[in-house]
């Protein structure tokens, strides 16, 4: 049975997946500080405010597919600011190159995938000494269109340039897009 675990404290707003009261499937936080930092403390009706505004968003994050369970090694985009915020980008995805472009030029991201690839590339011999001939690198954002699309293409693109056979598999840009055209009651341009 899975349970469905929603909290709202004073600064943070979370939501979690609990399989059989034991496996977290999906654990989503929402949180507040730099919100109340200019106040020095945690202020009652903007925090109350937040959670109206996350709470919808944090759930249904919670929800969505959740971690592959056959995923070696998982990596969290959410730390890019994201494309689906700006008019011009919302229905495009990672793939097209105004969103790639604007992913892979944020703050941090070109380092962080450089980390990433070095990490893959040093543990490659490892995996292969324990006879793992398939190595499965999930990417994740909030949606699953913008960001992590952009950066699995680019981590992709680097291994095959290291003589690497990749394969890859987007499983929730084309739902996410549907989901983007509900809230918004809009269509593909």
């Amino acid at each position: 049975m899975n349970i469905l675990g929603i909290e709202t404290s004073c600064d943070e707003t979370a939501c979690a997946v609990v399989k059989d009261g034991r496996e977290v499937l999906t654990n989503v936080v929402y949180t507040q500080i730099p919100l109340h930092q200019p106040y020095g403390g945690v202020v009652p009706e903007v925090a109350s405010r937040a959670h109206i505004e996350k709470i919808h968003g944090v759930v249904q994050e919670a929800m969505k597919g959740g971690v592959p369970v056959d995923a070696d090694i998982v990596i969290d985009m959410r730390f890019v600011e994201n494309p689906f915020y700006y008019e011009d980008m919302r229905y495009l995805s990672g793939l097209d190159e105004k969103v790639r472009t604007f992913v892979l030029g944020q703050p941090y991201v070109k380092e962080y995938l450089d980390h990433i690839e070095q990490s893959v590339i040093d543990t490659l011999p490892l995996y292969e000494k324990q006879d793992k001939h398939i190595l499965r690198i999930c990417f994740g954002c909030t949606g699953g269109r913008h960001r992590s699309v952009a950066a699995a293409e680019e981590l992709a693109a680097r291994l095959r340039r290291r003589g690497h056979a990749v394969r890859i598999y987007h499983r929730e840009a084309r739902l996410e897009l549907q989901d983007i055209e509900t809230r918004t009651e809009k269509r593909e341009p």
